[in-house]
């Protein structure tokens, strides 16, 4: 006896709504903006203005004061990285590449400043378990009887 072949049933229309994987991608994305916290969500009109604004019409008011060690760490780092990459930068992105290097130190100059000693424990511990041992501590699921009913079940 033949078997009759099947073929595969058509595939369903695309419908006009997302599609899984684009679903995904604004999940993604949706879920690095909030963890990026609400700070650097409200504040992004604020720095897209600023990184718009040309180095030169920026005042000295809003440059970061770096003493004189952290200044010339910072200008290590801008020649460095000029040095790479400065044959592929142009003019405005060579001044900005030592702006934010001057910004960065100041916010390390600030990180620096906080006592540490070695015997200071992390706030929270990674801790990395097998799926046997997560099974093990979780709670045993509630038999049906304890389990609350349904107002008319």
């Amino acid at each position: 006896m033949k078997r009759a072949m099947r073929s595969k049933p058509p595939a369903p229309a695309k419908s006009a709504g997302l599609s899984r994987r684009e679903f995904t991608t604004c999940a993604t994305v949706a879920a690095a903006v909030i963890a990026a916290g609400p700070g650097a969500v409200l504040g992004a009109a604020a720095a897209h203005a600023t990184a718009l604004t040309p180095v030169s019409q920026v005042s000295s008011a809003d440059k970061p004061k770096l003493s004189a060690e952290s200044l010339a760490e910072a200008d290590a780092k801008t020649a460095e990285i000029l040095r790479r990459y400065g044959t592929k930068l142009e003019e405005a992105q060579k001044a900005d590449v030592g702006r934010l290097a001057r910004e960065a130190q100041a916010r390390l100059e600030s990180l620096r400043k906080f006592p540490l000693g070695n015997s200071n424990e992390p706030a929270t511990v990674l801790q990395l378990t097998r799926a046997e041992e997560r099974a093990r501590r979780a709670p045993a699921p509630r038999a049906a009887a304890e389990r609350p009913k349904r107002p008319g079940t």
